[in-house]
């Protein structure tokens, strides 16, 4: 059977996310190895949030959501699209924006600056993070702590603890899983 390219590239394009998925993505489903201090993570909040990011028209925003994204947008010009989360970090009934910036992901999971609407209007940078599998946790401070997750690429994954400090998200916890040796490194703040 003859496959002319354009055949050819559809079949790698569908072949090899797959592959990689049998081979490469051994913790799809968060199963953590054991860690050296058997440091018991967190529980997920009652009612915990969901993470879900939805695509905007940048144009349609208020204009408090453009100069906050315009703020930490690396580019010269806008997006015509921004793709961002809400999720109401500390239930005071105003959600913070988890706003995506495509030019600091890569490999390891999409880059959100995460922002906190102000009295005045206005959006307050409370912290970033790298990755994907971001939950809820129970909260400290009145505010939710986050758990999320990175892949470093061939079998490395990080697992990371957010926590308000009272003016931004702090790294609380932060662990290497190598899945190839089955060790798992925890690096000293």
């Amino acid at each position: 059977v003859m496959l002319n390219m354009k055949h050819l590239a559809l079949l790698l394009v569908t072949t090899i996310p797959l592959m990689a998925q049998k081979f490469g993505d051994d913790n799809q489903d968060g199963d953590w190895l054991p860690t050296p201090d058997n440091f018991t993570w967190p529980d997920s909040a009652e009612k915990s949030p969901s993470f879900s990011v939805t695509s905007y028209t940048y144009t349609k925003l208020t204009k408090s959501q453009q100069t906050a994204i315009d703020e930490y947008w690396p580019e010269d010009e806008p997006p015509k699209t921004i793709s961002f989360a809400k999720v109401d970090l500390n239930l005071d009934g105003k959600a913070e924006l988890f706003v995506s910036i495509p030019a600091y992901s890569g490999t390891g999971g999409a880059h959100y600056e995460i922002l906190s609407p102000q009295d005045d209007g206005s959006y307050k940078r409370v912290g970033s993070l790298q990755g994907w599998g971001i939950q809820f946790l129970t909260s400290v401070k009145g505010w939710f702590q986050i758990e999320g997750m990175s892949r470093g690429g061939g079998g490395h994954y990080t697992r990371y603890l957010l926590v308000y400090t009272g003016t931004e998200y702090d790294s609380r916890r932060v662990e290497h899983h190598n899945y190839n040796n089955k060790t798992v490194t925890i690096p000293q703040n």
